[in-house]
């Protein structure tokens, strides 16, 4: 749902339910001298989260994590019904923000925002975020890297030997061998004679698919991905949409120790432009879920403005 039609205020114009929010933000063209939006966006954070984006020295790193910061902050003022000033954030020993208690007895909407849950990723240009009211939820995204001066061989010779002549697959699943399983590394070798770019995204749509598992159980380096086996044979990745404005659940198994989980868990995957890739799971606990959710792609100035002026519905 492409928001430049829209009002500055509302970039959000409906939602299925409280609390459900896919986001995506490309913050390559972001001039954030225009308006001053940088000064402005950083006002909008408390002083130990200004001082910790501040400390990156590159601006594109600093622009990534404001951006995630906003999102956050924009998902959970919308959901909680709360201005931006009555946020209050924490970390974990891992480094991952979470509300304040307070804060979610404290706010007025008219439903349980108890289970209230969210998540933010970043990669290359683009930043997502992502909230569920009442399930669990995670995000990840991926910038997979193809581009016009990538030398990476497109037209592969099967004649020629498997490590010279298939540089991705030869490179991830050596560099990466840890994280694959056994199906999931056969699955990466099927592929190898296709082009390079679709080697890529296959091996991102693994790489995400986990991370935003991983994410959803709250799980860290707790985990072994490797015990973790994605299927992906049901939706070839060229039938994956390119920035929809609808996401539904696509059709993702997937195996924790040899044990099918797939009843458990829905999961949105979709493509951002040519190098980005976007997972989002949801463990659903076997509950009904939604089969549409809106996409926003909305632009730094519109969470800028919207965090300015939400005081509630």
């Amino acid at each position: 749902m492409t928001l430049k039609d829209h009002k500055l205020s509302t970039p959000f114009p409906q939602l299925p339910e409280p609390g459900r929010f896919r986001i995506a933000v490309n913050t390559h063209a972001w001039k954030e001298t225009t308006n001053n939006e940088l000064s402005r966006a950083l006002a909008l954070l408390d002083e130990t989260e200004e001082t910790r984006i501040l400390k990156y020295r590159a601006l594109s790193d600093q622009k990534q994590s404001l951006i995630g910061r906003l999102i956050l902050n924009a998902m959970c003022c919308h959901t909680l019904n709360l201005p931006n000033s009555s946020l209050i954030w924490h970390r974990t020993d891992r480094n991952k923000p979470y509300l304040d208690a307070s804060i979610l007895h404290s706010s007025s909407p008219a439903y349980d925002t108890n289970n209230f849950t969210y998540n933010v990723s970043h990669s290359g240009h683009w930043v997502v975020g992502a909230s569920e009211l009442s399930y669990p939820i995670g995000i990840d995204v991926s910038d997979h890297g193809i581009r016009p001066s990538c030398r990476l061989d497109y037209n592969l010779d099967p004649e020629s030997d498997f490590n010279e002549n298939l540089p991705v697959v030869a490179k991830h699943l050596k560099n990466f061998d840890s994280i694959f399983s056994n199906t999931e590394k056969l699955a990466m070798k099927r592929i190898r004679m296709s082009s390079s770019e679709n080697q890529m995204i296959e091996f991102s749509r693994f790489w995400t698919s986990k991370e935003s598992y991983v994410k959803t159980e709250g799980l860290g380096l707790n985990l072994d991905v490797s015990r973790l086996a994605f299927d992906f044979s049901s939706i070839p990745n060229d039938r994956l949409p390119t920035l929809p404005s609808t996401l539904s659940p696509v059709p993702i198994t997937v195996s924790l120790d040899n044990t099918d989980e797939s009843a458990d868990w829905s999961f949105e995957q979709f493509i951002l432009d040519q190098n980005h890739l976007c997972t989002v799971a949801v463990n659903t606990q076997k509950r009904d879920f939604p089969q549409s959710t809106p996409l926003f792609v909305v632009q730094p100035s519109q969470l800028i403005h919207f965090l300015e002026t939400f005081h509630g519905r």
